[in-house]
């Protein structure tokens, strides 16, 4: 060991060394076991100029090192978080045409008990029937819309007429 902390090209090689693992530590993830080891080899290269009595040169890399180790781990952080919030009107789960189908009429495409679908202006739109159960074919009024939930009832036969015939078989 002696004769590593001796020689100024073991003392140059362990902080090369540990700067290389530094830089690795930032691209492979290991859970800080590669920055742990490089840091010790560059202390240990350090070390050995001061060892040495090179007191200068072991301070000029113990500065180096150090600016070395803080940009690198500024660089990491940078790469880890997020860049700016995402602004809420952006992105919804929530389908902002549904609103325009309130007070529209349409065909119950499958049997609504009480979920399923309706053909209200042409889109086929997952609904819920207010009243429980609704045979397929049937006609429906849109009568309230909240987020994606779309609440329909069934129009008697003889005040509206289905928007389109059930074609599906």
């Amino acid at each position: 060991m002696d004769a590593l902390i001796s020689d100024s090209f073991f003392s140059f090689l362990l902080i090369g060394i540990g700067m290389v693992l530094i830089f690795l530590e930032v691209f492979i993830p290991s859970g800080g076991i590669i920055g742990i080891v490089a840091i010790f080899l560059m202390g240990l290269g350090i070390f050995g100029f001061f060892h040495q009595e090179k007191a200068l040169v072991g301070l000029l890399c113990a500065v180096g090192a150090l600016v070395f180790v803080i940009t690198m781990f500024f660089y990491m952080l940078r790469r880890i978080t997020f860049k700016g919030a995402q602004d809420p009107e952006s992105f919804t789960s929530v389908d902002r045409g549904i609103a325009e189908v309130e007070g529209k009429s349409g065909v119950a495409k499958t049997i609504l008990r009480p979920a399923g679908v309706a053909l209200i202006n042409g889109k086929r739109i997952d609904v819920v029937a207010s009243g429980g159960f609704i045979e397929k074919g049937r006609p429906v009024k849109v009568i309230e819309t909240s987020g994606n939930r779309v609440v329909v009832k069934e129009l008697p036969e003889s005040r509206s007429k289905p928007q389109e015939q059930d074609n599906d078989g």
